[in-house]
């Protein structure tokens, strides 16, 4: 009875997964962050001009967070690195954030290490309209750097800046889902236990 009782359990549970209605909880996702093109600044006290660089930071959509006083969306970064035509590749090692200046300056988004003062970058990206900074984006033209209110960015390698934009650059935001195990796999999943569980009958 016990056993007759198992494989028609597992069979209604294929039922379910087969049917599509088998409750999955929301999971929060990673999101890259990418700015890419051609540039001027300093890396740790030496000047670089008109160079290839590409500024990755990667965050969390499940830790959006907004500005104070502002409402303006912001994602802290777990990780940031700047490579630069020349360099080594430099870490960030201060905490960093992505945020979109939407509602203050539109087009404007900047990559800074407080939410209060964006120390990093600023930069205008033509599109971007009221983005959420959780969703994928792009890739948008980036036309120009605009200001450094706070600074350098503090790198394992030393600070870095890229005061302006001097070639074709863009911006990219990547939204990368948890990965789950596809439907078919919970369907042959299901039926191997039903074939198991009907053996032992």
């Amino acid at each position: 009875m016990f056993k007759s009782s198992l494989f028609w359990t597992l069979s209604g549970l294929v039922a379910l997964v087969t049917l599509g209605v088998m409750p999955q909880a929301a999971q929060a996702a990673p999101i890259t962050y990418t700015l890419t093109g051609q540039g001027s600044g300093t890396f740790n006290g030496t000047i670089f001009t008109d160079q290839a660089f590409t500024v990755t930071g990667v965050g969390d959509t499940a830790n959006l967070t907004t500005i104070s006083g502002f409402n303006l969306p912001a994602v802290p970064l777990s990780a940031m690195s700047f490579t630069i035509n020349g360099f080594a590749t430099a870490t960030a090692s201060t905490q960093m954030y992505m945020s979109n200046l939407h509602s203050l300056v539109p087009n404007n988004l900047f990559f800074g290490d407080s939410l209060a003062n964006p120390a990093f970058l600023r930069f205008l990206a033509t599109g971007t309209g009221t983005w959420n900074v959780i969703s994928d984006l792009g890739p948008l033209s980036v036309s120009q750097a605009i200001g450094l209110t706070g600074g350098p960015t503090e790198t394992n390698l030393g600070p870095v800046t890229v005061s302006s934009i001097t070639g074709p650059t863009t911006f990219t935001a990547t939204l990368g889902a948890a990965e789950v195990p596809e439907p078919s796999t919970l369907v042959m999943l299901g039926l191997g236990l039903c074939v198991v569980a009907r053996r032992r009958k």
